[in-house]
């Protein structure tokens, strides 16, 4: 086998074997009711998981934005995750969580993390939610 065909050999593999995981991944979130998100914080682009979208109970074709996921923040969390939002702008790693209002029950919550260069400038933020406790 050529470096070439190799090469062709290893990058089938490594998409087959990404393929599998987002679908293992995918599925987990759906049989546990878990979403996941990730926030660009310099370009303010977000991005759901399929059940994000469920949880938050917004259409696919919706795109996420800030202004949305606040209309699904448990209202007495509110100042507080925007205070959080605010430092994400500014400050490196931080952890964050609020409840859910969506689906009719105060229940459900989510957790964020910040991650940011080594020079303490924020780059996105993760998260999963529900989670409890």
């Amino acid at each position: 086998m050529t470096s070439a065909d190799q090469r062709l050999y290893d990058e089938k593999h490594a998409r087959s074997a990404l393929h599998r995981s987002e679908a293992y991944l995918a599925e987990a979130q759906r049989l546990s009711r878990t979403g996941s998100f990730g926030w660009n914080v310099s370009s303010g682009e977000i991005y759901w998981s399929e059940e994000t979208y469920k949880i938050f109970e917004f259409d696919r074709a919706v795109k996420p934005t800030l202004e949305l996921v606040f209309q699904r923040i448990h209202p007495d969390d509110s100042s507080r995750v925007r205070a959080f939002l605010g430092q994400a702008r500014i400050c490196g790693r931080r952890d964050g969580r609020h409840r859910s209002k969506a689906g009719g029950t105060d229940a459900s919550g989510e957790r964020g993390i910040l991650s940011g260069s080594a020079e303490a400038q924020p780059h996105g933020q993760l998260g999963m939610g529900p989670c409890y406790g």
